[in-house]
C-alpha cells in the first residue's frame, strides 16, 4: 500500500538526497540534553564539512518564509494561470458539442419541460417560474419556447 507523504514543507526536504533532516536526528540522539543554539552550532559544523547538506537548509528556508511573507512562488502562478487555460479551453469544448436541451429536460413533475404547461412550471419555482410566466397557464413550454427562448431565461434567472 502506498502512503501520500505530502508535498510541503519538512517532508519534501526529507526526499532530498542528502536529508539534514537524518542528520539532525542522528546528532539529536547523540545529544539528547542539548540546547537548540548548540545542537545548530554541530549541524553547521557538519554542513562545512559536507556542502550536500547546505543546499536542501537553503531551499527549506526559503519555501517556508516566502510562504509566510504571503509572496506567490512562480510554479504556483504558473499553475494557476495554466488551470485557468484549461478550464477555459474545456469550457469551451464541452458548450461546442453538447448543446442545452432545455425542452428534454426532466420536471420536478417527472415528465419534459416541453410536456409542461405554464401553470406547472410556476409551481416548480426557481428557472421554471420564469419559464412559466413567458408561457399562458394552459399552454405547453414546448409550443411556445424555443431552446434559445429558455436559455435566455437562463441565464437572466
Amino acid at each position: 500500500m502506498d502512503v501520500f507523504l505530502g508535498t510541503q514543507g519538512a517532508k519534501r526536504q526529507t526526499w532530498s538526497g542528502t536529508s539534514p533532516r537524518s542528520l539532525l536526528l542522528k546528532l539529536h540522539e547523540a545529544n539528547p540534553d542539548i540546547s537548540d543554539e548548540n545542537l545548530a552550532e554541530l549541524m553547521l559544523d557538519n554542513v562545512r564539512a559536507d556542502d550536500d547538506l547546505l543546499h536542501p537548509i537553503l531551499i527549506y528556508w526559503v519555501r517556508l518564509n516566502r510562504r509566510a511573507l504571503g509572496a506567490p512562488t512562480p510554479r504556483r502562478r504558473t499553475n494557476k494561470r495554466s488551470n485557468r487555460a484549461t478550464i477555459a479551453a474545456t469550457t469551451a469544448a464541452i458548450k461546442s458539442r453538447v448543446p442545452m436541451v432545455f425542452l428534454e429536460m426532466m420536471t420536478p413533475a417527472g415528465k419534459k419541460l416541453a410536456d409542461c404547461t405554464g401553470k406547472e412550471c410556476l409551481r416548480f419555482g426557481g428557472l421554471f417560474a420564469a419559464i412559466g410566466k413567458a408561457v399562458k397557464p394552459t399552454e405547453k413550454v414546448g409550443k411556445v419556447l424555443s431552446e434559445r427562448d429558455i436559455a435566455a431565461l437562463w441565464r437572466k434567472a
